[in-house]
């Protein structure tokens, strides 16, 4: 192994190793906190200033669905597929932990990639909000006796995108296998 090492390093290839779960989810729950409260600041100043506007106004499930996509699922696929391909490599989580995403051979992602690995990395997000908003927010139910499968999909989704993370070699979950990413860890230091 330290001769294969040695061999990449000499050829001028990088010797970082794949990220393991436990910074990985580390890294998302920061990226999840900043996201959350630079949201959360959007919206309630938003409402400050117009006097509640857009709240008051939604009423409806499709209604709340759309402002969610517009002003949580949109800015969180911008900030993930930007970052994860600018020169950083990173999202501010994934680079407070060490951690950047490249492509299978270790190079920097584009765009189109990054956003194809943020979208494919949210879909049980995205299937969650889409279970809680619609046909009706399940908040405006007085009782619910439906089940929301949706809920049931976006968890098993969850629990599968770990699972795969944690079983293949290069510790690539589903969203990285299909866009054909890793995420790799600091570089190993020779000897």
């Amino acid at each position: 192994m330290n001769r294969k090492l040695s061999e990449l390093e000499s050829r001028g290839m990088e010797t970082t190793p794949s990220a393991g779960i436990i910074r990985r989810l580390a890294a998302y729950a920061i990226d999840i906190a900043i996201l959350a409260t630079a949201v959360m600041t959007f919206q309630f100043g938003l409402q400050a200033i117009t006097g509640g506007f857009p709240a008051n106004q939604l009423k409806t499930g499709p209604q709340i669905e759309a402002w969610v996509l517009a002003t949580v699922s949109l800015p969180t696929w911008a900030y993930f597929s930007l970052m994860e391909r600018s020169s950083w490599q990173a999202s501010l989580g994934k680079r407070l932990l060490g951690l950047r995403v490249a492509d299978t051979q270790r190079n920097r992602i584009g765009f189109g990639r990054a956003l194809l690995r943020t979208i494919v990395k949210l879909i049980p997000w995205e299937i969650t909000h889409l279970s809680l908003m619609l046909p009706t927010p399940l908040w405006s139910e007085v009782v619910s006796e439906d089940l929301r499968p949706g809920l049931i999909v976006a968890n098993v989704l969850l629990v599968l995108y770990i699972a795969v993370a944690i079983l293949t070699p290069r510790k690539q979950s589903v969203h990285d296998l299909i866009a054909g990413t890793v995420v790799l860890g600091q570089r190993k230091s020779p000897g």
